[in-house]
């Protein structure tokens, strides 16, 4: 039981039946976190545990200062799947160690990648436990993987197509070549389908510039439809762009 459980369990006592009457899911889910200062994602359906989440008082931080982040660990390990099958307690402690916008323990990679894949669009309402913050680790934990067995991780970024001629969007513009292969390989860590060209090898481009791209398109407006997407996803284009090469008609 963490620190000061038994001080709280004994708060609410007193303040359970004053309490109770913001609704009956709050009171529902308060019961279960009277036992040991601990709410179970999965003694509880997800409607339940948001509904207590709108019912919960003003002023309960005053009373039990861990109850909305117990609930809000609930809620997000609810809805990131913690309840379908063997891997309710491994993600539900992953969700708990995330929930203060740090992640302390060493997380296998394949755990990572379902709860980033999982996680619920409005997750910030109810944790610190970001897309972000388990992507870093996701990251780590590959690196961590791959020195143990020797592998490099480095994977090679992609290259314009030869004969390709299609619309782009293009998000960098680099003298250095490893300064764009680095833009573009956390481009393609948020999700973005992203590699770079040598300018110097293509119609109206600058010799000398290396460019980081995003996408092949038939059309200039698909891409710009493109280019909405990835700047949502953190990532702003600098221009759209016809790529194809000088020896092209």
């Amino acid at each position: 039981m963490k620190r000061g459980a038994l001080a709280i369990i004994a708060m609410l006592v007193v303040i359970a039946p004053s309490a109770a009457w913001a609704g009956d899911a709050f009171e529902e889910v308060l019961k279960d976190y009277k036992g040991d200062a601990n709410i179970s994602p999965c003694k509880h359906s997800e409607k339940t545990l948001r509904d207590a989440a709108e019912q919960v008082p003003n002023d309960i931080e005053q009373f039990v200062p861990d109850f909305p982040e117990a609930l809000g660990n609930a809620i997000a390990a609810r809805a990131q799947g913690a309840c379908e099958g063997k891997a309710i307690s491994k993600l539900h402690r992953l969700f708990g160690d995330c929930a203060d916008g740090t992640i302390d323990e060493r997380w296998s990679s394949s755990l990572l990648r379902k709860a980033i894949d999982k996680l619920p669009a409005d997750i910030d309402e109810f944790t610190a436990c970001t897309r972000s913050l388990l992507r870093r680790a996701l990251k780590a934990a590959i690196r961590r993987g791959c020195k143990a067995s020797g592998v490099s991780c480095v994977q090679p970024v992609a290259r314009w197509p030869a004969e390709k001629k299609a619309w782009t969007v293009i998000l960098l513009s680099a003298t250095s070549r490893t300064e764009a292969e680095k833009f573009a390989r956390n481009a393609k860590e948020k999700g973005i389908e992203a590699g770079i060209l040598d300018g110097g090898r293509y119609k109206n481009q600058t010799t000398g510039v290396w460019l980081v791209w995003a996408g092949r398109f038939k059309s200039e407006n698909a891409a710009f439809k493109a280019a909405d997407g990835y700047a949502e996803k953190g990532v702003e284009g600098e221009t759209t762009e016809y790529i194809s090469k000088k020896d092209q008609d």
